[in-house]
């Protein structure tokens, strides 16, 4: 309770907010269930003001700094309506001044109130978050959008909200009414329990919620777009805040059943624990360099948690992580070449260095993913043999298994001669799942590896939810929840305006072919084929070209039972083409034509599948869960013009010229293989060697081999670095290595 006045008798207050910032401000704000809101400086509590805003419930309370000195108060009332205050204090500092700014008005819901806000820097636009878990952008000020040449909707709310506001029935309102909002750009972006905290940092919105997950985001054109999404550690189903440490390095708050919670995403880590009771409390939490103070009320009584250090930790990594599980597979993005400037520290002198083994200027970029359902960017230098781990998406709910990367370039285009990199990865997995993201790798002084990775999500799919959204769902069987994708491949067409196709080998037995669209924002089903009847373990594509033909584009596939079975996909957009046949039923995809060429390979499982263009046509290899490898020469023939009867499309006939079998190449599965060039081939398999062969006179001949120490090797990728350095093979599964083959 909370007395004004001896004439006034005594009002309850059930809300209380405390300003954020320096101790100066020393601020305080209430509001009760009759529309009425208090300012209170904590010094000089007379010196208190009292507005009626609203003629119903006060539904909550947050304070928002815009730029270092304006300090605004939002109160939301019924009807969606948020009114903010500016609140200013008098040079002798024992007086406050409250004056309504705006008012914003939030669109319709069942629970219409407003949950956090931060206005963006330099403060031209407001960020809020609602109880329906929504995220919403609002101008400062009306003519802002007209500023900047964003189109949108901005209006003014009607008088009637106004009357009856002010102090004793005098209106303190503006006479002229703020900015409404437009529809929210993301709706429900955290699920229905809503969003709790919206912090901005570095030019990003970071939003957290009770949906276990915390989101990047950022503001593009007067809209916000959403560029990562993150889950906490295991359990943290209520995300509660984060903050920014004077390192650059984030925590995250949140609570853990009964437990307060800080958790560190960098080294994934709970750092401080505090059995509080759960999150159904009134809490508050304050951190500097030197200590963290954690109170909160339970069983009537005001707690207070406190450590010395803050959430930083002292410690010396000898080593960074990686994953905690088992690495599925390995995929090289590209390379970057930094200057002198750039120097990587190492662990190694020069003087133990092997000797070629500094090799050039170069770090490699490589992703892997893993078991643990994260996908990794790492950093390989070639001058010190050091992994460093760049960033982390953990964007997957189960196991990923299959990664494809497309579209690699440089951040300036190719003129650029600035060090950079960019690429899209799209990744698969467990739970039929897929997600596009891109990748932008720049130069960066300020880090260990002296590079910085920037993720952005562009878009994802799941076969349960395509089935949710088809309105003929009660005719179709719904896709097993426990399908896998076991393999991807990028076939990238050569139609402007159109994305690249995406084939994905699947544990249902069927290969499916899915569209990507606007840069990789639009990921869509296509096509599929169940002509395996069984698991599909590869799938891997190529191009062929000859003069004065057309460029075709081949996908092979490899099964459980050892066959290969080749697709044609030049002509699966071609308007009329037999690439596609109708889908069987209203809803679904459509189905992939018959296979060009089938081929038993082997007589169990195919692990490992690759293929290189040579003279006489493709070089195909593959390796089996028996040990075997099987290496053929494929000849691609194209009828001429003249043997297409009545204009029917051309068919591409497909032969083997030459064909050799290793019956026992290793001990066990082949579940790595590499076509280097026309006379070189390496292989890796779980009986942890790695062994290169010589192609191109008859049978492959067994050239040398050596142990590597990582057991359950899942993936392997293999690529020169330059004639004098030779190749570099990244081996992944219980673990990662990297050999340098001179």
């Amino acid at each position: 309770c909370w007395r004004t006045s001896a004439s006034r008798p005594t009002e309850s207050y059930c809300l209380l907010e405390a300003a954020p910032g320096p101790e100066g401000f020393g601020l305080c704000a209430l509001a009760n269930g009759e529309g009425r809101v208090k300012v209170v400086p904590i010094n000089t509590p007379t010196a208190a003001v009292d507005l009626t805003l609203f003629r119903g419930k006060v539904h909550s309370l947050s304070w928002a700094l815009r730029g270092y000195e304006e300090l605004l108060l939002l109160a939301s009332g019924p009807g969606g309506v948020v009114a903010c205050l500016e609140i200013s204090a008098a040079p002798s500092g024992k007086a406050i001044f409250v004056k309504e700014r705006c008012r914003y008005l939030l669109p319709p819901s069942k629970q219409r109130w407003h949950t956090c806000s931060a206005f963006l820097p330099p403060g031209d636009f407001l960020v809020c978050g609602d109880r329906r878990g929504s995220v919403l952008l609002f101008p400062s000020r009306p003519a802002l959008l007209k500023d900047l040449g964003v189109g949108g909707k901005v209006g003014a709310i009607a008088g009637a909200l106004g009357e009856g506001s002010g102090s004793d029935g005098e209106e303190t309102a503006s006479t002229e009414w703020g900015p409404v909002s437009t529809p929210p750009t993301l709706p429900s972006l955290h699920g229905k329990q809503g969003v709790t905290s919206v912090t901005c940092h570095g030019g990003y919105v970071y939003t957290t919620g009770r949906d276990g997950a915390y989101y990047q985001l950022f503001v593009r054109g007067g809209q916000l777009q959403p560029v990562l999404r993150q889950k906490s550690c295991r359990g943290m189903n209520w995300v509660a805040g984060l903050r920014i440490m004077a390192d650059g390095s984030m925590v995250i708050l949140g609570f853990h059943a009964n437990e307060f919670v800080v958790w560190s995403p960098r080294s994934h880590e709970k750092l401080h624990i505090v059995n509080c009771g759960g999150g159904h409390r009134s809490w508050a939490f304050s951190d500097t360099e030197a200590a963290m103070a954690f109170a909160y009320l339970k069983d009537g009584d005001v707690m207070l948690y406190r450590a010395l250090g803050g959430c930083t930790r002292p410690h010396v990594i000898l080593r960074e992580s990686l994953h905690g599980r088992e690495i599925t597979c390995v995929k090289r993005v590209g390379t970057i070449t930094l200057g002198p400037e750039f120097e990587v520290p190492g662990f190694m002198q020069p003087d133990y260095l092997e000797p070629g083994s500094e090799g050039p200027g170069l770090t490699d970029i490589v992703i892997t993913c893993s078991e643990d359902t994260t996908v990794c960017v790492l950093a390989l230098p070639t001058v010190t043999g050091s992994a460093h781990a760049l960033t982390a998406v953990c964007n997957h709910i189960s196991s990923v298994r299959a990664l494809a990367v497309w579209g690699v370039g440089t951040p300036g285009g190719p003129q650029d001669p600035r060090p950079g990199l960019t690429a899209h990865v799209v990744s698969a997995g467990g739970r039929a799942e897929m997600h596009c993201f891109s990748l932008m790798v720049t130069p960066d002084p300020g880090t260990p590896s002296r590079l910085a990775c920037h993720v952005m999500h562009l878009s994802s799919h799941r076969l349960d939810e395509y089935w949710d959204r088809q309105r003929s769902r009660h005719r179709m069987v719904k896709a097993d929840p426990e399908t896998r994708y076991m393999s991807l491949a990028v076939c990238e067409l050569d139609r402007p305006g159109l994305g690249p196709l995406v084939a994905a080998a699947c544990s249902d037995g069927a290969v499916r072919l899915f569209l990507l669209q606007d840069s990789g924002r639009r990921l869509q089903l296509l096509a599929e084929t169940f002509h395996h009847k069984r698991c599909v373990l590869k799938v891997h594509s190529f191009t062929h070209e000859a003069p004065n033909q057309r460029r075709r584009l081949f996908l092979c596939s490899a099964a459980t039972d050892g066959n290969l079975a080749f697709w044609d996909l030049t002509a699966v957009l071609d308007h009329g083409s037999t690439a596609l046949e109708p889908p069987a039923d209203p809803g679904l995809p459509h189905r992939l034509g018959t296979p060009c060429l089938t081929l038993q390979a082997h007589s169990c499982g195919v692990n490992s599948l690759h293929t290189l263009p040579i003279r006489e046509g493709h070089l195909v290899a593959s390796g089996s869960e028996d040990g075997s490898l099987h290496v053929f020469v494929l000849a691609v023939e194209t009828p001429e013009l003249e043997e297409a009867v009545g204009g029917a499309e051309l068919v591409p006939q497909l032969h083997v010229l030459e064909e050799y079998s290793i019956p026992c190449a290793h001990a066990a599965h082949v579940t790595g293989l590499k076509i280097l060039s026309p006379s070189l081939m390496v292989s890796a398999s779980i009986d942890q060697r790695l062994t290169f062969w010589r192609l191109g006179h008859g049978e492959p001949t067994f050239m040398n081999s050596t142990v590597y120490h990582v057991p359950d090797v899942a993936d392997m990728d293999c690529w020169p670095v330059s004639p004098e350095f030779g190749h570099r093979c990244a081996l992944a599964g219980q673990g990662l290595e990297v050999y340098n083959w001179y």
